[in-house]
């Protein structure tokens, strides 16, 4: 029988609709894992492939009772009734919003900002006091700036990883 996996290539993440060939949906979908496909559906495949009707009007010319025209459409059975087709993107009504990890990346990203403008400051400062009162006192300004920017870089990558982690928990509803 033939089933149509619904999936992403592991590798390029490009999504696809992978036409398999087996015995149960739970066969096609482990086939499709084995070859690298992170699956998000099974269904039984509606539409007959050409070959699969070659193999049909081969085997009705053997038997002498020629069909002509396209296969009939299956009839809907109980073990596979027929759905609505959704696009893999089209995320579902109950994914969490994740409404903490938006809060916190917004407020690493103004403390980032923060430390930023405290490190432009402290270097401004260092650059002006180097004239004035000579480079070891600047050179404490310039160590503050250079330890700012640092906790700065830190506060925005922690922003960003908020984003990352929210994206991805989301990314695992659909």
């Amino acid at each position: 029988m033939r089933w149509n996996v619904e999936g992403a290539d592991g590798r390029t993440g490009e999504e696809h609709v992978y036409p398999i060939d087996a015995d149960s949906a739970e066969q096609a979908e482990q086939t499709a894992r084995n070859h690298g496909v992170l699956v998000s559906a099974v269904h039984r495949a509606l539409v007959q492939p050409q070959q699969d009707e070659l193999d049909d009007l081969a085997s009705a010319a053997m038997t002498r009772t020629v069909r002509i025209g396209p296969p009939p459409a299956p009839a809907p059975s109980a073990e596979s009734p027929l759905i609505a087709y959704h696009s893999p993107t089209t995320p579902s009504a109950d994914v969490p919003d994740y409404f903490g990890l938006r809060i916190g990346s917004s407020v690493l990203m103004v403390f980032a900002i923060l430390y930023y403008l405290t490190a432009a400051a402290a270097l401004a400062t260092g650059i002006y006091i180097a004239g004035r009162q000579g480079p070891w006192v600047a050179l404490t300004f310039l160590l503050w700036a250079l330890v700012a920017a640092m906790i700065g870089g830190l506060l925005q990558a922690l922003s960003a990883a908020c984003v990352a982690l929210r994206d991805m928990a989301r990314n695992s509803f659909r």
